[in-house]
C-alpha cells in the first residue's frame, strides 16, 4: 500500500531481507501505526557497490567481485515473496508502506537514502544465531553498530532471536 504521506508524516526506514525473522516487523508495524508514519522498507543488493554518484542522483555501479556482473545487467528487482510478506504486515494495520531496492554496502546504503528521506529512525534487526552469521560479522561487522556510530539519526535495533525463556523482550 504506497500513499504519497503528507510533509508532516513521520518516516521510518527498515532494513529487509527475504529470511529475516518476523520480529522486526512485528515490532515495526504496530509502532508505524501508532505513529501514523509511512514505512520504507529497504533490501540491500550486496552484489555491487556504488562507486561514484553522479548528477541527477543517478549512480555507478561496480560489481562486490570483480567478473561477478555483466556490464549490461538489469537492475536487480525487489524480491516479490518478500514484497508479499510486507503486505500481509502491513496492509492489515492500514500503514502506508513502500518497497525499494538499493545496492551496496548496507549500513552506508541505509545511512544514505535515510538522509535523503529525511527518515525520523532507522530500523535493522540483529544478526541472527550461528557460525555462518558469526563470521559475517566479524568480516563485514555490524549494520547496526556501524548505523549508530556513523550518522546521526536514531537506530532501533530489534533483537531477531528469543531469550533463554524462549520468548521476546517485549512479550509478557
Amino acid at each position: 500500500m504506497t500513499q504519497n504521506p503528507s510533509p508532516s508524516t513521520a518516516t521510518l526506514l527498515v532494513g529487509v531481507e527475504p529470511d529475516q525473522s518476523p520480529t522486526v516487523l512485528n515490532a515495526v508495524a504496530p509502532l508505524a501505526a501508532q505513529l501514523q508514519a509511512r514505512v520504507v522498507c529497504v533490501h540491500v543488493h550486496t552484489g555491487r557497490f556504488i562507486t561514484q554518484r553522479l548528477p541527477e542522483n543517478l549512480a555507478e555501479a561496480s560489481p562486490a567481485i570483480s567478473g561477478s556482473a555483466h556490464p549490461d545487467e538489469q537492475e536487480v528487482p525487489f524480491p516479490q515473496g518478500l514484497r508479499d510478506h510486507l503486505a500481509e504486515v502491513f496492509d492489515p494495520l492500514q500503514v502506508s508502506w513502500e518497497a525499494r531496492e538499493v545496492e551496496g554496502d548496507p549500513a552506508k546504503a541505509l545511512a544514505q537514502l535515510a538522509e535523503e528521506l529525511d527518515a525520523n529512525m532507522i530500523v535493522v534487526g540483529t544478526r541472527r544465531k550461528g557460525w555462518r552469521n558469526r563470521m559475517e560479522q566479524f568480516i563485514d561487522g555490524s549494520i547496526a553498530v556501524s548505523l549508530s556510530h556513523r550518522q546521526g539519526r536514531p537506530v532501533l535495533v530489534v533483537p531477531q532471536v528469543a531469550n533463554e525463556a524462549g520468548r521476546l523482550p517485549w512479550e509478557g
